[in-house]
């Protein structure tokens, strides 16, 4: 190497310009980061130095070691054209970038032939064994990546699965909450209220104040809120706030025995775990105001005034619940400043049931004056006592508690001094909710009596309805496949009921249903078997397989579309039963004998047709999706929020249903549309209350009217099974007259009845006030 470096000017630089060659037997990959490793931009001018295309930090060599400089020399050489080794006298092949820069300053430094170490280790890196061990690390970090992305692509599934099962839709169309108690009332007043954040409302255990005095009870509480409606699950909860089947990606593909292909999407089983989700108020225009919404509702339902006196009942049992899980949480407190031993569980009941009475007539803070000394009698004689054990000291707190509630119940008269609210251990949200927000009243020092005082006269019971229930349809998705069970109990066998019950989780997967729904169709399954099994022995086989039928809606009545997935259920279950027997599931729908049509009608045309459609029928997608549009439309005009993507799949979901209920009914298209533009320009949800019409009238009287013939029971010589196609015609026509003269579409229908009943071929002789058709003048 020379002595001295002088930079050469920038046209000597240009002639030094490596050339590249790739080394025999180098991978590709090597080369090509040799290659990139000595990609030359240029020179800059002052100083002349060499400017690299790419930094050394940005050329991965993962898997083929640390230093660039030798993964380069491993897979090419870079020769400087016009030099020569100093030691060899050889070509000049570069051993690094910083040999190049010592050959911009005119420097000689040795070749990679004369650097052994430099060859030695190239030649390790393209060595066979260690190619073969390239190759197995990079197949392995391949099919991690693959498993990486397959458990990635799991979760964004979860995360579907979630935003599809629990949707935040707003402006929401509950106006009303629904039936609940006072206790889930209170308790959804309290989480508004006191939550750190109501958009959504999170962290359940973290919050500054308790839900519930009781940390036992938030987990029930919470599932109550949620069940009852007036709290609902956000989607933006984390993934394990669900219970998933299977439980988790790692179950899944054990289940699949590692193959990746074969794992099994996520489905929810309808389970959460409540201090791990989010939750938020499904009510009001905006999440925002979700919660001032609801609070409004419940304050009007639990107006002391308003309340019932079933309901006042309820609200001072509720009292007398919080006032005691108060104590009894000062209790616990007690024991642990106290380094006790916490109450066994063969105590705890009687503790409670102690805490009970005095709670119902002796205020919080004399209750806690009873705590107070209870433990403190229990520190000191675990102070005289050294050698007991010390859980008899904490039993001895309970007996002591036991014995002073008793007398506190007993001795009216008896004066507690009372404590004033505990420092860091006030009372819990409900607590508060109930005593300061419902009486305007401290917990501390209200008694139960005090609150009973404060309660006004009941509100009236509301009146039952004067009118007695109606019946079921005898032709209802549940009565008519009960009924052909009932007639027909040769064509299928009750024992096949167990199975036929084991296999409707897997028609719906065969059937290509969401997977929301699968949970819910586990959860029936489940819930019929077991109630088949305990019915059996006790009704007989073949009565209990009619009552796991009839028991089917309320099974999945709690569910979204719980009328649709019964009928699902019930469909599926028939095709089981009856397939031993040669039949498809149950012949036909409700009065399939009375819609056939004889012989010598079909040129005539005797009854309208209709066309049923489907949620994926082009049009009925056509019209929800406008519908959703036009509604976004108007939000940004109005300067609101757009909707959602989750939301614009829900409103999206439901109107599709209710655009395909009223193609069903008849509707037409204009019809159907013109509601569409109604129901968006007013920024209302659901849109059949906004069309014009009576569905298909035609359709709907000529079906009663028919089949109220077949049903005649007028003498039998003029009985006939079929009206002639005179008759037929002049029911048209005296049909059209009627609705022309726009009479009531209820009494049309009345009429259309009557007249079928009597085998009258006309209307008029049904109605009054109408005028013959022109033919029969």
């Amino acid at each position: 190497m020379a002595d001295a470096e002088t930079p050469l000017n920038l046209d000597d630089l240009t002639q030094l310009m490596p050339e590249i060659r790739p080394v025999d037997e180098a991978p590709p990959e090597l080369v090509a980061l040799g290659e990139r490793y000595w990609a030359l931009a240029g020179f800059t001018e002052d100083p002349p130095v060499p400017v690299w295309s790419e930094k050394t930090s940005a050329i991965d060599i993962a898997g083929w070691g640390r230093q660039h400089y030798i993964v380069a020399a491993a897979g090419v050489r870079a020769t400087v054209p016009g030099r020569a080794c100093a030691k060899c006298a050889g070509p000049l092949t570069l051993t690094s970038r910083s040999a190049f820069q010592q050959v911009c300053l005119d420097g000689t430094p040795d070749c990679v032939d004369c650097t052994p170490s430099l060859t030695s280790a190239a030649n390790a890196l393209i060595s066979p064994a260690r190619l073969a061990k390239v190759q197995a690390q990079r197949a392995a970090a391949e099919a991690r990546q693959v498993a990486d992305e397959v458990h990635e692509l799991w979760r964004q599934e979860q995360r579907a699965v979630v935003d599809e099962q629990y949707p935040a839709v707003f402006p929401s169309s509950q106006e009303q909450i629904p039936d609940s108690s006072v206790r889930e009332m209170l308790g959804a007043l309290a989480v508004l209220r006191y939550a750190p954040n109501t958009t959504p409302v999170a962290s359940l255990d973290s919050w500054p104040v308790s839900l519930h005095p009781d940390p036992d009870a938030h987990v029930p509480l919470m599932g109550e809120l949620v069940r009852s409606g007036l709290l609902a699950i956000h989607p933006s909860s984390p993934l394990n706030a669900f219970v998933w089947e299977p439980a988790s990606y790692e179950d899944a593909l054990a289940k699949a025995s590692g193959d990746l292909r074969a794992v099994v999407p996520p489905a929810l089983s309808g389970s959460f775990y409540p201090f791990r989700a989010c939750y938020f108020a499904p009510y009001g225009p905006s999440l925002s105001k979700s919660a001032e919404f609801l609070d409004v509702l419940l304050m009007k339902s639990l107006d002391i005034h308003a309340l019932t006196a079933g309901q006042q009942d309820d609200l001072l049992k509720v009292a007398q619940e919080l006032v005691a899980a108060e104590a009894l949480r000062y209790f616990r407190w007690r024991l642990e400043h106290l380094l006790l031993p916490v109450v066994p569980d063969n105590h705890a009941a009687r503790l409670h049931e102690a805490s009970l009475k005095v709670a119902g007539l002796r205020p919080l803070g004399e209750i806690y004056n009873l705590v107070w000394r209870a433990t403190r009698a229990a520190a000191e004689a675990a102070q005289a006592n050294p050698r007991a054990p010390r859980v008899n000291m904490t039993t001895h707190a309970v007996n002591h508690f036991e014995t002073q509630s008793q007398r506190a119940v007993a001795e009216s008269d008896w004066l507690i001094k009372p404590f004033n609210e505990i420092s860091g251990r006030g009372p819990a949200a409900m607590t508060r909710t109930l005593f300061f927000g419902l009486f305007n009243s401290n917990p501390i020092d209200t008694s139960l009596p005090q609150l009973k005082n404060q309660l006004p006269a009941p509100a009236l019971e509301p009146r039952a309805p004067t009118t007695s229930p109606q019946s079921p349809s005898p032709n209802s998705p549940i009565m008519f496949p009960l009924t052909w069970l009932s007639a027909y109990p040769g064509r299928w066998n009750p024992d096949d009921m167990p199975a036929a019950l084991s296999r409707l989780k897997d028609r719906w997967a065969d059937t290509g249903k969401p997977r929301a729904g699968l949970g819910a169709v586990a959860h029936a399954s489940f819930q019929l078997t077991v109630l088949f099994s305990g019915l059996a022995p006790v009704i007989g086989r073949r009565e209990a397989a009619l009552a796991v039928v009839a028991a089917v809606p309320h099974t999945i009545g709690h569910e979204a579309g719980a009328e649709e997935l019964a009928a699902w259920i019930i469909t599926q279950l028939g095709a089981l039963l009856l397939a031993p027997f040669g039949l498809d599931g149950f012949p036909g729908a409700p009065y399939v004998g009375d819609t056939a049509t004889p012989g010598g009608y079909e040129e005539e045309e005797p009854l309208p047709t209709r066309r049923m459609r489907s949620l994926d029928d082009p049009e009925v997608v056509e019209l929800s999706n406008r519908y959703v549009t036009l509604l976004n439309d108007q939000f940004v005009e109005l300067d609101l929020e757009e909707i959602s993507p989750a939301s614009r799949v829900q409103l999206g979901a439901e109107v599709r249903a209710e655009v395909k209920a009223m193609f069903n009914s008849g509707y037409s298209f204009p019809l159907i549309e013109e509601a569409v533009r109604a129901s968006s320009a007013g920024l209302g949800r659901g849109v059949s209350r906004h069309v014009r019409g009576s569905g298909d009238l035609r359709y709907d009287a000529a079906t009663i009217w028919l089949r109220a013939w077949r049903r005649s029971t007028v003498e039998p010589k003029r009985w006939t099974d079929w009206p002639s196609v005179e008759e037929w015609a002049t029911f048209k026509e005296s049909l059209e007259q009627v609705i022309s003269e726009e009479t009531d579409p209820v009494e049309i229908l009345r009429m259309a009845h009557s007249a079928g009943t009597d085998q009258c071929p006309g209307l008029w002789l049904a109605g009054s006030d109408f005028e013959l058709p022109p033919s029969l003048r």
